[in-house]
């Protein structure tokens, strides 16, 4: 429930905020995270937007392949995703990849 309310409050606050913009001026932002990634997350991302599995990029970053999972639990969570490919274009849209 919380991690909902996590997602869902800065959606609603961004709608708030636009509404009370003047039409003229729409001002398109992305969303900033209420958590922000931690720089092994960050690492664990940019690997998973090369389409590596979870056994290659513990290898690359010299960790377990569950402690990878973890990392990817966590950024599902601060990026409201579900999945892989989810939280590549997140990012992406949040400019937090730049691919």
């Amino acid at each position: 429930m919380v991690n909902r309310l996590r997602c869902w409050i800065p959606s609603v606050l961004e709608q708030h905020r636009r509404s009370l913009q003047a039409p003229h001026h729409p001002v398109p932002r992305p969303q900033p995270l209420v958590e922000p990634l931690t720089n092994r997350e960050l690492d664990v991302l940019e690997l998973l937007s090369e389409r590596l599995q979870n056994k290659e990029i513990a290898e690359k970053l010299f960790v377990s392949p569950t402690t990878v999972k973890t990392h990817l639990q966590h950024i599902y969570q601060k990026l409201c995703v579900e999945n892989r490919r989810q939280a590549v274009e997140k990012a992406k849209t949040l400019n937090i990849l730049w691919l």
